[in-house]
């Protein structure tokens, strides 16, 4: 008996195996976080049911931190849609910040940032860290401001805890503390105000 494939037979074969080949891990990165009080997300337009809306970039909506918190206290930790800025908005001391590795060194960080025979600077990554009111620039030979299983902020959202907010934007991280100050990065920046 032969067994002849049609085109049709071709592309239910091709559909089906294309389904089964999707990373579950990385669905948690295409979520988007739910606010604790609901508001119409994008441009004023209605959406429907399952479908994704796109936030304003002159608004962000509000992320609910219980859907970043990482099991370590009130912490929140995420990344930007791209992965390479990682962000933890902890309590203790030294656990407020982002680092990138591909971000430029920031002011007052080439010190840290010279690397040593260990860990040349290109395996450093760059960031800042917030020190009560003030923001450090840094660059760090490990994951300081990761979590065990990251999820991505999308771009147009913004999140608060432990008295930093960060807003993430496709031109990169904006985070702040209670006074004010804070930095951005991205690819192309890193500087702090």
């Amino acid at each position: 008996m032969k067994f002849r494939l049609t085109t049709a037979m071709l592309i239910g074969i091709g559909a089906l195996l294309a389904g089964c080949g999707q990373d579950h891990a990385s669905q948690s990165d295409v979520s988007v976080p739910q606010s604790s009080t609901p508001s119409t997300i994008g441009t004023g337009d209605s959406t429907s049911a399952g479908s994704v809306p796109t936030p304003r970039e002159s608004q962000p909506e509000t992320a609910d931190p219980a859907h970043y918190r990482d099991g370590i206290g009130d912490d929140v930790a995420f990344v930007s849609p791209t992965k390479n800025i990682w962000c933890r908005l902890g309590a203790a001391k030294f656990t407020a910040g982002c680092q990138a590795k591909d971000a430029p060194v920031p002011a007052g960080a080439e010190k840290s940032c010279a690397g040593n025979e260990m860990y040349p600077p290109n395996s450093l990554s760059r960031g800042f860290w917030f020190e009560g009111d003030s923001v450090v620039p840094s660059c760090f030979n490990q994951g300081i401001f990761t979590s065990p299983h990251p999820k991505a902020l999308p771009y147009g959202y913004t999140i608060s805890a432990n008295g930093y907010t960060c807003t993430s934007r496709e031109d990169g991280m904006t985070c702040t503390n209670g006074s004010g100050h804070g930095f951005v990065m991205s690819m192309q920046q890193a500087r702090q105000f």
